[in-house]
């Protein structure tokens, strides 16, 4: 019984990490994906907002200012870059640590759990100890003995007093016992000739 439970319990566990396991790669996954669709639009914007510039570029040669602004729009668009990588950054920072509190969360609602599950056993074994010690001391296969109207004389742990058993007998227990104290008394009578 108790290997069952233990049994269950591991194979509990299993479940819940396999489980744990799958929702992680689940979420990593569609973040993944999230991150991949926002850097691709971000890319759209660059390539729509570069041919812009490539366009304003080619005006401001015609108009001879093309240095200076070309040096302007490349360290905007190295910030604009930094930025983006940093913001990356911080969302998969953000996301890991996320994760990682999702995990010890999960650890922890597990161990309590089996923790509980542990405590809830030893109470059970606890209790069946009990109950097979008074059963094993509070039966009696023989009385303590018997008076002269057959009336059985019983002591049991754990009751207080004795109990006395009467009417249990028939004619031939009475023929059993009758013979069994003749028999004693020979033995006696026996015993003190020699």
């Amino acid at each position: 019984m108790v290997l069952d439970n233990t049994d269950k319990m591991h194979r509990l566990r299993r479940d819940l990490q396999h489980e744990a396991v799958l929702r992680n790669k689940q979420r990593i996954s569609e973040k993944q994906r999230s991150v991949t669709d926002m850097l691709k639009s971000a890319d759209k914007n660059e390539e729509s907002s570069g041919r812009d510039e490539e366009e304003e570029d080619e005006d401001k040669d015609d108009e001879g200012i093309g240095s200076e602004g070309e040096e302007e729009t490349g360290r905007l668009a190295e910030i604009v870059k930094k930025r983006r990588e940093d913001i990356r950054r911080k969302k998969e920072e953000e996301e890991k640590m996320k994760a990682q509190q999702e995990a010890e969360r999960i650890k922890e609602q597990k161990f309590r759990e089996q923790q509980q599950q542990i405590q809830n056993q030893r109470r059970k074994e606890e209790q069946l100890k009990i109950e097979l010690e008074t059963t094993v001391h509070s039966l009696r296969t023989e009385p303590l003995g018997m008076d002269r109207n057959y009336n059985r004389y019983w002591v049991f742990t754990g009751y207080p007093g004795f109990y006395i058993e009467q009417g249990w007998w028939t004619e031939a227990d009475g023929e059993y016992f009758k013979n069994l104290s003749r028999d004693s008394n020979l033995d006696t009578s026996n015993g003190s000739e020699n």
